[in-house]
């Protein structure tokens, strides 16, 4: 054992690095404090904190910290002068009375300073009248303090104030407003008029913190952290076994909370003797009941009356049990448990209209009664036993003394005459001297209490209540019921109850330990299985979840509830057929609530079955579901559909549910992205991005918004963005490499496309926009290996078979070319640039009728709003100029061209495709005379048409560069606007 010195009753008497050591549940709430008051003297900004708790909770535990603390921090040590009073400060009558313990709290801490400067004048101050001592204390306080801040810590401030009187409460307020050089740091047991009344000088002046009783997790922190600082290895073992775990659970039964009971029993934990647990208790105790008796002294006897009556009943009671018990009247029961309440010796909690009070400091409930059971069993350890022994249990420890049990067979009876003959017999028995007190405790505990009712009637009541909160949705006040169930019973379904309430109350990792509790006592008991697996839903540990609901069904658990549970883990594990034979179980076994038919129309939309998904969430909405996530889901069912409009009405009712769900806006934004009506999708995406703007999908839908409104460089920067939140999103990548490829940033989309496919190599999207990429780099072998991979990988990709057949358009590879525009058709592929690009590819096949057929058929298939592409015609045009040498045929078909252009209007556009074909013209594999015989042939067939005039002129300057071998003088006879178009192509600069 370490000589660590563990006071129970004044940590101030501790080592600071053990009250830290000791520190439990409190540290985020220490550290905030200590953070506050260095502020507060830092800035000299006033900031005072009151802590409230009943005797024991550990407020001076907190107040010995935040004197060590602060006393050890370097940038404070100049500007900090700290007074600690005494606990208890009986002395204080006046305000000049807590000026004089403030300073000789100075002397004690600052010792030579105050010698130096104060001691003399201090102790002058007894030969003046009080009125002087007090002006002369308080100038003296001020002038000590100079510029550092008078950091005050003080125990018990309903005590100080009390002595003070409202006259010295204002004298001391009033210095406060009139100096500000103080903090104050307090505790107090319990709220006062001091501090509560609307007209107290102090109202409103502390920021006030209630401390909250320890649970059961805390406690067993607690304990071990006692066990570390003292070094004790047994106990440290003990506590993590099932034994030390059940008696720390009887501890906290019996303590609520209180950190100091459980201090007190810590060093009797691992006794397995009871004589050697309940003589050091009661020593114990023993000296706290002065206290206690004092505090019972300040009483009037009405209210000495009630305070008796609570210890005595342990439970909180009802007013008018009260009174009826201490025969007062209600009004008179009612008016003392206030002013009890007030004083800090009685707690309340209100059910109901009902109001049920206890006593508040559970250390004086257990010292009244060892002075109640004086020289018989101490009922708070006969309890003990009862909580966690079975009446089984405790034979069996009375076997092990070496007493015989056979006289009273199986089943402890209540009869007198059984009774008298049981104590004769153990009165025969040779017992070891230190097993006499455990004896008696065991038989007590075996007996009934005398003041309870049966068992069964507690059970049924203990249940019926906790039905009752349950309806109410009172799931505190539903666990508290439950607790004592488990006490008086502890079956299986009494756990149950307990998780029950737990889960209600979001409290998983409690309820899954009391699912598990209640298997440990039955292993096929199926509604723990299911509830087990319910808990673990919520806990997302599916692959649990289901092992437990499998397990609840394989035992009989044939209630349609459970196989809904099940199909909502497989929804998890994106299981969605097994799901969704689990939704059709639990409808064939009688579900016909919303939930079940919502959650299966999410299955069969992931399963990409929208229409019956659809018919699944309508019928839930018939049922009477009207929540968000079920109109979001039909939004985004109804959009898979592309029943647009409708999927527009579904979001805009979820938004009506829920302004701020995230996810409807986010669909909403994709929906009208669908419509064309890009502002307002932009304008939802927005919205969504308001609510998280730490959520990457949307950040992407957003992009994909902007790149429809060619706003790139923005849709760049939302793209940046996804991708800072997750470097690894593919999407990002991806969609960033088509961004970046509109933006003509080529280099930069390929590694971004890269990083895409690197992260998923089976993206067909991302394949084909590796190949747009190359395409426009030139580099068309890679390209097309690209568009390759994209088809490999989805088939029935439509565009990738027009894009690819326009690049093969473009390596001159025509038969295939025609093989990718007629699967493109195949795969219903009806816009017009793949009839376009198929009637090049016959065009370069030299099947020019057809060809020329073909071209017709695609002017036909323009929409109003569609453009002819000039660069459809430089394709045709080039293979014309390369593959027809006889000028005769030449001409016809250029005729026809023209024929077919005029038709449908777009001569212009067989102008630029002329005008695009120049570089061609200029390479150096062709002559000069073939460069002359193509524009005779083309100014023979165009004189008569005006729109041919700019482009015939182009041509013709074109030919006479080549032929003067680039002669800049030919250039400066045009215009300078047709100049500028022409120079980049005579001179082999064309982007």
């Amino acid at each position: 054992m370490k000589g660590t010195l563990l006071s129970r009753f004044t940590p101030s008497l501790m080592k600071h690095e053990d009250l830290e050591e000791m520190l439990v549940q409190r540290h985020d709430f220490a550290n905030e404090l200590v953070e506050s008051i260095r502020q507060s003297i830092l800035k000299q900004s006033e900031q005072h904190h009151l802590l409230i708790g009943m005797r024991g909770i550990g407020k001076t535990h907190l107040v010995s910290l935040m004197y060590y603390r602060v006393s050890k921090m370097e940038d404070l040590r100049e500007k900090v002068l700290i007074a600690w009073l005494r606990e208890e400060e009986w002395g204080v009558t006046s305000f000049l009375d807590l000026l004089l313990r403030i300073l000789r709290s100075l002397q004690s801490e600052y010792r030579d300073e105050y010698n130096a400067k104060l001691f003399d004048r201090v102790e002058s101050l007894y030969n003046e009248s009080p009125d002087t001592a007090q002006q002369t204390a308080a100038e003296l306080l001020k002038d000590f303090a100079g510029d550092r801040t008078l950091f005050l810590l003080v125990e018990n401030l309903d005590d100080l104030f009390e002595g003070l009187g409202d006259s010295g409460q204002q004298q001391f307020r009033d210095y406060l407003e009139n100096t500000h050089f103080c903090t104050i740091f307090a505790t107090s047991q319990h709220l006062f008029k001091g501090i509560d009344n609307k007209k107290a000088p102090f109202y409103n002046f502390f920021n006030r913190h209630d401390l909250e009783n320890l649970n059961l997790d805390q406690v067993v922190c607690l304990l071990k952290n006692i066990a570390k600082l003292e070094d004790n290895k047994e106990l440290e073992l003990f506590i993590e076994t099932a034994k030390g775990r059940s008696r720390i659970e009887a501890i906290h039964h019996l303590a609520g909370g209180n950190h100091r009971v459980y201090m007190i029993f810590a060093e009797f934990l691992t006794r397995d003797s009871l004589d050697l647990l309940v003589k050091p208790f009661l020593q114990t105790l023993d000296e706290l009941t002065p206290y206690y008796q004092a505090r019972m002294a300040w009483l009037s006897p009405q209210q000495r009356k009630i305070i008796e009556f609570l210890c005595n009943r342990r439970g909180a009671v009802m007013v008018k049990d009260i009174a009826r018990r201490c025969f007062m009247t209600h009004q008179t029961a009612s008016s003392q448990l206030k002013q009890l309440s007030g004083m800090g010796y009685v707690t309340s909690e209100s059910i109901g209209r009902e109001s049920y009070y206890e006593i508040r400091e559970v250390l004086m409930r257990f010292c009244m009664d060892v002075k109640k059971h004086r020289g018989e069993p101490i009922s708070l350890i006969v309890d003990f036993l009862r909580l966690w022994y079975t009446q089984e249990e405790l034979k069996q420890r009375l076997d092990r003394l070496g007493v015989r049990f056979s006289a009273i067979g199986k089943e402890l009876v209540d009869r007198s005459y059984e009774k008298s003959q049981l104590n004769y017999q153990l009165s025969l028995e040779t017992l070891p001297p230190n097993a006499l007190a455990e004896r008696e405790y065991l038989l007590r505990a075996l007996q009934p209490r005398k003041t309870d009712d049966c068992e069964d009637s507690r059970v049924a009541a203990c249940v019926r209540e906790i039905e009752n909160f349950k309806e109410k949705k009172d799931y505190f006040s539903a666990l508290n019921l439950a607790n004592k169930l488990v006490a008086i019973r502890g079956k299986a379904r009494d756990w149950l109850e307990k998780g029950r309430c737990l889960h209600n109350l979001e409290r998983y990792d409690e309820a899954l330990e009391c699912y598990d509790r209640a298997i440990d006592l039955n292993a096929n008991y199926h509604p723990a299985w299911a509830l087990q697996g319910n808990v673990l839903n919520h806990l997302e540990r599916y692959e649990e979840a289901l092992v437990s609901f499998d397990k609840a069904i394989k035992l009989g658990a044939t209630y349609h509830s459970v196989w809904v549970l099940r199909g909502n883990v497989l929804n998890h594990l994106e299981r969605y057929e097994e799901a969704l034979v689990s939704f059709d179980k639990a409808i064939k076994l009688g579900a016909t609530y919303h939930s079940v038919w919502a959650l299966r129309g999410y299955a069969l939309d992931n399963l990409k079955h929208y229409e019956e998904a659809l018919s699944s969430l309508d019928r839930a909405i018939e049922l009477g579901a009207n929540y968000q996530e079920l109109w979001v889901l039909r939004g985004n069912v109804l959009n898979n559909l592309g029943r647009y409009e409708e999927a527009l009405a579904s979001l805009d009712r979820t938004i009506e549910l829920d302004a701020n769900n995230q996810l409807a806006w986010a669909i909403r934004g994709i929906v009208l992205n669908s419509l064309k009506r890009d502002h307002e999708a932009l304008a939802s995406l927005d919205r969504a991005i308001e609510f998280d703007d730490n959520n990457q999908h949307i950040w992407v839908l957003q992009s994909n918004v902007l790149k429809s409104l060619k706003r790139y460089h923005e849709a760049l920067i939302a793209l940046d963005w996804a991708i800072e939140l997750d470097a690894n999103y593919q999407s990002a990548w991806a969609n960033r490499g088509n961004v970046l490829n509109n933006l003509k940033c080529y280099d930069e989309a390929l590694a971004s496309l890269d990083c895409a496919i690197e992260l998923d190599a089976n993206d067909a999207w991302a394949w084909a926009n590796r190949g747009n990429v190359l395409y426009n780099l030139k580099r068309y072998d890679e390209a097309l290996a690209s568009y390759d991979r994209a088809i490999e990988l989805k088939y029935d990709d439509r565009l990738v078979w027009v894009i690819r057949g326009y690049l093969l358009n473009n390596l001159k590879r025509y038969e295939e070319a025609l093989i990718s525009c007629d699967r493109a058709i195949e795969l219903n592929y009806q816009d017009s640039p793949v009839f376009f690009n198929r009637a090049i590819a016959i065009l370069g096949l030299n099947r020019w009728d057809e060809g020329i057929a073909a071209l017709d058929d695609a002017f036909q298939r323009l929409e109003s709003d569609d453009e002819v592409s000039s660069k459809d015609a430089e394709l045709i045009i080039r293979n014309l100029f390369a593959n027809t040498h006889d000028t005769t045929i030449s001409q016809t078909r250029i005729t026809s061209l023209i024929t077919v252009y005029e038709k449908h209007n777009h001569l212009s556009i067989l102008g630029q495709g002329i005008v695009r074909n120049i570089p061609a013209l200029m390479s150096e594999m062709v002559s000069d005379k073939a460069a002359r015989t193509w524009l005779e042939l083309w100014q023979e067939t165009t004189s008569n048409y005006e729109q041919f005039q700019i482009p015939m002129r182009l041509l013709n300057a074109a030919v006479r560069y080549k032929q003067t071998k680039g002669d800049r003088r030919v250039l400066l006879e045009l215009p300078i606007e047709e100049r500028n178009l022409l120079e980049p192509l005579v001179s082999g600069k064309v982007e």
